[in-house]
């Protein structure tokens, strides 16, 4: 008669009397979907979060004599570390999980505890992984590995792990150069804005002093008949109509600047307000 028997964790059941078949064992992941309804349309949404859930595996065991002490013994086996283990047995040779003991240990016993049955219940990653991925293979280059389930059926070509180049020494000293004259221009377009700056300046404090000032008559001036004089207020009209032209021309050029389209990058926040 066949013995079927699990080992989770170096634990075999079989060192402990313990026997089992195998009726939960074949159970699937679910898959993690959230349903969504919404008033007015038929159907659910589906979010999907692109994963599996966990999946319980049962195994619903027997000890056919000695139940106590044997069941005493085996629990404090299971029980003695916590976290995910490796669970394979004989139901499935060719593969195993990783699995932690979920349920309580709740066990039926016949009087005077000769004999027992009680259900053992593992939580486990979705993945069974198949013992065969740990011989160890010797692949060349070139060659293709062959996945021999049915969740990846292309084959992959297996070569050397591509790795991005290191940018060349010529090409980052051209970005470092690039950027600098970008720097350098940026630096001149804030000067020149400066130097505009500063002749609107000056500008309108030359206009505030051609408006404040009040040419006299030459009428009312006395002894404006003579040369001295009237030379004095030639002189003096020259300066003013000499001032009002500058400030004309500063003019000008600002609502030249403002009616161009603005082509080139923004302009350094240095710049705003000197």
């Amino acid at each position: 008669m066949r013995k079927d028997f699990f080992i989770f964790g170096g634990v075999n059941s079989l060192d402990y009397g313990v026997l089992l078949d195998g009726s939960g064992t074949t159970t699937a992941p679910e898959r993690d979907v959230m349903t969504v309804t919404i008033p007015g349309r038929s159907g659910d949404l589906l979010v999907d979060a692109g994963r599996w859930k966990n999946t319980t595996v049962s195994y619903p065991c027997t000890i056919a004599r000695e139940f106590e002490g044997r069941f005493a013994a085996f629990k404090q086996a299971l029980l003695a570390e916590g976290g995910y283990k490796r669970l394979e047995d004989t139901l499935h040779p060719d593969e195993y999980r990783l699995a932690y003991l979920a349920g309580p240990l709740e066990p039926e016993t016949i009087p005077y505890n000769r004999a027992g049955t009680f259900a053992l219940d593992f939580g486990c990653k979705p993945q069974r992984f198949l013992k065969s991925g740990e011989d160890v293979l010797t692949v060349v280059s070139g060659g293709k590995l062959y996945n021999p389930t049915g969740w990846a059926p292309q084959t992959r070509k297996v070569d050397q792990p591509s790795r991005r180049a290191a940018p060349a020494a010529d090409t980052v000293d051209a970005d470092r150069r690039r950027q600098a004259q970008r720097g350098r221009r940026a630096d001149e377009r804030c000067r020149a804005h400066g130097a505009d700056v500063d002749r609107l300046r000056s500008a309108g404090r030359l206009l505030q002093q051609h408006e404040s000032e009040q040419v006299p008559d030459r009428a009312g001036v006395p002894g404006a008949g003579g040369r001295g004089n009237a030379g004095k207020l030639e002189r003096r009209d020259r300066q003013v109509r000499g001032r009002a032209a500058v400030v004309e021309a500063v003019r000008g050029k600002e609502r030249l600047k403002q009616s161009r389209p603005s082509s080139g990058p923004a302009e350094r926040k240095g710049c705003e307000g000197k």
